[in-house]
């Protein structure tokens, strides 16, 4: 009730904020950045940095009320379509952290001789998706992958956005290569490098993560090195769209 008295707040006063022409309100916009923007030049930057995170949210928010259900971005990078191709037919897919489950039908759809299970511990997540996606070779878990007794084991486990936003990364790898025997995995996770930001905000201690849960944004070598640790050999990786998309076996069979 909270959060829908704010957005019809919010509604009313975009109502006569937009009343004002568009070159007067970019002008206003501008004219406060430009004021942020003087004095001690590493404060300012630290707080325009914080501003550009703030104008990032909005953007994402205003993208989806454009795309309707999903975020633009899986139809503009299609980056389910690297999962796909690094998929073997007839194979067991566990879609780890599956949110909405979006990604995992998309999988599904193309892998209809595979089985694809998407998992999330967000249980709100798990019953949208149920209801959305509906495909005989698809179905959905809620629980987490730690403590979730599963029946069977998985061919090949999927990671989109996910090892960042763990702490103890090789540890965590270990524990599902051993409760689930796959014998790859494949991630995506933020590339350090998507911007010359990214050290400078480091630098100055600017929040330079694209989300205040992640502990990691890693550079390649980094991520390389802890799939190592984690026995996982890479089999191919792209850098693209500021992510690193990144194919792995497991070096050692448990």
């Amino acid at each position: 009730m909270k959060k829908n008295t704010i957005i019809y707040i919010l509604d009313i006063i975009s109502f006569f904020w937009k009343l004002i022409p568009n070159i007067f309100r970019g002008f206003l916009i501008r004219f406060v950045l430009a004021i942020e923007s003087r004095g001690n030049p590493k404060k300012s930057l630290k707080f325009l940095f914080q501003i550009q995170d703030y104008l990032e949210q909005f953007i994402n928010q205003s993208a989806l009320r454009y795309e309707g259900k999903h975020h633009p971005k899986h139809r503009l990078t299609s980056y389910h379509n690297y999962f796909i191709s690094n998929i073997e037919d007839n194979s067991r897919v566990l879609d780890l952290g599956c949110g909405y489950g979006y990604v995992t039908f998309k999988i599904a759809e193309k892998k209809l001789n595979s089985k694809i299970t998407g998992i999330d511990r967000v249980s709100e997540k798990i019953k949208f998706a149920k209801k959305e996606y509906k495909l005989n070779n698809l179905d959905f878990i809620s629980g987490d992958i730690l403590n979730y007794e599963f029946s069977l084991e998985y061919d090949t486990i999927i990671m989109s956005n996910i090892i960042e936003h763990i702490d103890k990364r090789v540890d965590f790898l270990k524990k599902i290569i051993l409760k689930c025997k796959p014998s790859k995995i494949i991630f995506r996770v933020p590339d350090f490098r998507r911007s010359w930001q990214m050290p400078l905000k480091k630098e100055i201690g600017a929040n330079y993560f694209s989300d205040i849960e992640h502990f990691l944004e890693p550079t390649l070598e980094e991520f390389i090195s802890e799939l190592k640790s984690a026995d996982l050999k890479v089999v191919n990786y792209k850098i693209i769209w500021g992510e690193i998309w990144c194919t792995s076996e497991i070096t050692q069979k448990n």
